[in-house]
This record gives structure tokens, sequence and C-alpha cells, in this order.
């Protein structure tokens, strides 16, 4: 029997997603089995043990780190303005007090009209990007720059056995809908991309075929022994922010 231990440091997994979808993701993992130890992160690692924040151990083989998006290490020898580690931008993504220096993308802090900042995901950064193109040559002109604006279009994510979380022009889905959802937009994404090749496409198709109900494998009585907890075998994960698990459309 397999123990996985899931790792977050927030009260629930997938933040962006908001605290409706993510105590919802984190009930289903839960009643699936999954432990998850909330607030902590982890410390250290060995080779048969995990140590968390909170000072708790865990006997492990097995580790899964998941972590989010992070900046280029070169801006930390740059002597420009900084936060969170990225270049800190107004919003026509101009560095103050730098005429001529720009950014975007996981590089840049650029901030919102809600008092916040863009999220570093690539529905924002190649937006970024062609308003950026725009200001470079306005800027070039003597012409008035332009703000970058944008609102998020949807973040949808997998919890496995055909069920999602998924947050599509602030409404909210969970379950089947939301797993269907994800699904089709994974598949019909794979029809615009022209770096995808054709084996991929015919991939996505066949791996739709889940949708079929299949019967499941009838247990063989030998196999339905149980161990015990104290033999069990943990697998322990990490997410240290839930961004990668989340898909962004």
């Amino acid at each position: 029997m397999i123990r996985v231990v899931l790792v977050h440091p927030g009260e629930f997994v997938l933040p962006e997603l908001g605290e409706q979808l993510g105590r919802y993701a984190s009930r289903k993992l839960a009643k699936r089995g999954v432990e998850i130890r909330s607030n902590a992160k982890i410390k250290a690692v060995t080779s048969a043990e995990v140590e968390l924040t909170d000072g708790t151990r865990i006997k492990s083989f097995t580790l899964v780190w998941t972590a989010g998006a992070a900046p280029h290490p070169l801006l930390e020898k740059l002597p420009l303005p900084k936060e969170r580690q990225r270049l800190k931008v107004n919003a026509a993504m101009g560095v103050e007090g730098y005429p001529g220096v720009w950014a975007l993308g996981d590089c840049a802090m650029i901030p919102d009209k809600h008092g916040g900042y863009q999220p570093p995901t690539a529905q924002h950064a190649s937006r970024e990007g062609k308003v950026l193109a725009h200001n470079i040559i306005a800027n070039t002109r003597g012409k008035d720059l332009i703000p970058f604006q944008f609102n998020t279009l949807g973040l949808l994510a997998s919890i496995g056995r055909r069920t999602g979380v998924a947050r599509i022009l602030g409404i909210n889905f969970s379950g089947f809908v939301a797993w269907w959802l994800w699904r089709t937009i994974e598949v019909s994404l794979g029809f615009h991309r022209r770096s995808i090749g054709r084996s991929r496409i015919l991939s996505r198709l066949v791996n739709w075929a889940e949708l079929i109900p299949s019967r499941q494998r009838r247990k063989d009585p030998s196999e339905s022994k149980a161990s015990s907890p104290d033999t069990r075998v943990p697998r322990c994960f990490d997410d240290p922010g839930a961004d990668a698990a989340a898909t962004e459309r």
C-alpha cells in the first residue's frame, strides 16, 4: 500500500484558483487518501527521510518536487530596482528611472488595475509582448505609451479520476464538468499550435478515449491484503505555491 503525502505552504492547494476551488481540491485529494500537510515547507531531504519546517519527519524514498516559475538568475546581477527577485516596472513595462530599459513576463513585476501584479503566465506574457513592442516604437517617436491591462481568461487543473477545478472568465467549475473543460481545451489547443506534430495530435485524440467508461479489473483475493500503517512507504510531494499544478488558459 502506497502512502502519499502532499506538503503545501498554504492552507489549501491551488491558491491561484481561489479559496472555494482550492478547498474543494484539498477535500477531494484527502478523500482519496492523500495526506495534506498544510502551512509547511520542506526543510531538508535525505535518502530516506523528509524534514518539514514544522519539525515533522516523514520516512520516504520517493520525493516529487513541483515548483513554480522563477526569474532568470541573471536578474540578480543587474543594478536595477527589484521586487520578489523580479524587475519592478510601471504599467507600460518600463523600468522607472532607467529610460529605454524594459521588462516583461517572468522577469517583471507589472502592476495591474487592482493594486496587485500581473501573474507570470503565458497568456499574459504573449499579450505583454505586443503592448511592449508598441510602447518601444511609440517611445522612439515621442508618442504616448499605453499601459498593459488584461484579465485572466481562465485557469484549469485536473486532480485525477475525471475530476477537475476551473475558473473561466470569473466563473467557477468543479468535478467532472471542470475536468471535461480541461480535457477539451487540451485537445483543441493541439490543432492550433503549429509546433505540435501530427503524432502528438493523434495521441491527444486517442487519449480522449479516456472519456469512455471502462470496467475495472476484478481484484484477486491475494491482492486485498493491506499493509499496516507502520510498514507503508510514503511518497512525499511538495507543492510550494501550486503554480505548476494549474494549467493556465
